[in-house]
């Protein structure tokens, strides 16, 4: 089973957390509007249908990413929103169970990420 989904991309990892006085590592602003925007965009595309739309166990990662965007730290946020809690969209069980990610430079996604989650067994 694989579930494939186009959203916006994520901003770079180097923006994703802040620290902030007393609590440690936050979620920055930037993060927290992209997962928003980003969750609706998914959530248009989830089919409606039991079991269609998760993905229990092992998967698979593949990011298709556009130009001029930071290829080697777009897959924390991705996998992030995918998964569990407060911004995820419960795609995938949990990050921990990534057992493969192939990232590719793609001109045709422009400003948006292409992404599959593929189960593996």
């Amino acid at each position: 089973m694989a579930i494939e989904l186009t959203f916006a991309a994520p901003p770079s990892a180097n923006l994703l957390f802040a620290n902030a006085p007393g609590k440690g590592r936050v979620r920055t602003k930037a993060y927290k509007l992209w997962a928003q925007s980003a969750g609706w965009e998914i959530k248009t595309q989830i089919v409606p249908l039991p079991g269609m739309h998760h993905i229990d166990g092992p998967y698979a990662l593949t990011i298709h990413i556009g130009p001029g965007l930071d290829i080697d730290n777009c897959a924390k946020g991705i996998a992030d929103i995918l998964g569990p809690g407060a911004h995820g969209m419960n795609v995938t069980e949990d990050d921990s169970q990534m057992v493969e990610l192939h990232v590719y430079r793609d001109k045709a996604a422009g400003k948006t990420c292409r992404v599959r989650v593929e189960a593996k067994l």
